[in-house]
């Protein structure tokens, strides 16, 4: 099976499923807050949602070394490439009222040692709607099967729509500083798999996270580079060539176009050079 279609069936069978799932927001380890790194709350459609992909992977006869949230395992023998699984992101939102957003993303990798730039590819999956962002290296970003571009917004102005991840409390202050002469512009849905893919299909122009984790960030780097756009660090460097490790977080600045990332790199460092 293409990887390509390999992801499009994982995610779409992630989507029916939770349409049937009985008691999904049902805690079954109780951690210290949704979305911690290392002390997770996880719900049971976290696990379930795991363990379709899981099922979709294992029949599809491709010797991949997973990792995910619930589990790190090897499927087949001799496995050359990586794939990374965030099968709920947003569980919150799933458990409080299924509103707001809530998303699965996955990606596969060149190498059982990747860089970001070995991305190979990569989808997120709105669980509310079934709308899917897709991306094969070298060939485009597609939503629902439409070719689709970041918003190509050079500088930061009065109609910039920004998302700042305000689940950190040192970012929240960082982005405050950053844009506090300006009315509007910050937002924040609570689900950054889905936030990212936003920049990349130009509904909104940058995202901005001290500590993004890498679950989500595989696949939106590849989604939104496809798209045309960029991700940064706090440094001003492009993540490619940073080495990709799943457990951990990556300070990021993704944006429409290199200009948009300067610009706000610009006003992040001279928050934080106040704090």
């Amino acid at each position: 099976m293409e990887q390509i279609k390999l992801i499009e069936e994982c995610l779409k069978e992630v989507y029916e499923f939770l349409l049937t799932m009985e008691k999904g927001e049902d805690i079954v380890k109780e951690g210290g807050v949704f979305g911690d790194l290392k002390n997770d709350t996880v719900i049971r459609a976290d696990e379930e949602a795991n363990k379709v992909i899981l099922d979709v992977l294992k029949k599809s006869g491709i010797s991949l070394k997973v990792f995910s949230e619930e589990c790190e395992l090897t499927i087949g023998d001799n496995p050359a490439k990586l794939v990374a699984i965030d099968p709920l992101d947003g569980s919150l939102n799933f458990r409080r009222n299924k509103r707001l957003p809530y998303a699965a993303a996955m990606a596969i990798f060149s190498s059982l040692n990747p860089k970001f730039i070995d991305a190979e590819t990569g989808g997120v999956i709105d669980l509310r709607n079934r709308t899917l962002w897709i991306a094969e290296k070298g060939k485009g970003c597609y939503v629902n099967g439409t070719e689709c571009q970041t918003s190509g917004k050079r500088k930061i102005d009065k109609e910039s729509i920004v998302i700042g991840e305000f689940y950190y409390p040192k970012n929240r202050e960082i982005i405050t500083k950053a844009f506090g002469d300006f009315k509007g512009y910050l937002k924040n849905p609570g689900a950054s798999a889905y936030e990212m893919t936003l920049v990349a299909d130009g509904a909104a122009d940058l995202y901005i996270s001290n500590q993004q984790k890498n679950h989500e960030l595989g696949p939106a780097y590849l989604l939104i580079k496809e798209a045309g756009g960029t991700v940064i660090d706090f440094e001003g460097n492009d993540i490619g060539n940073r080495s990709y490790d799943f457990n951990k977080q990556t300070p990021v600045i993704a944006a429409a176009t290199l200009e948009l990332a300067e610009d706000a790199l610009h006003r992040i460092q001279k928050a934080m050079k106040r704090q």
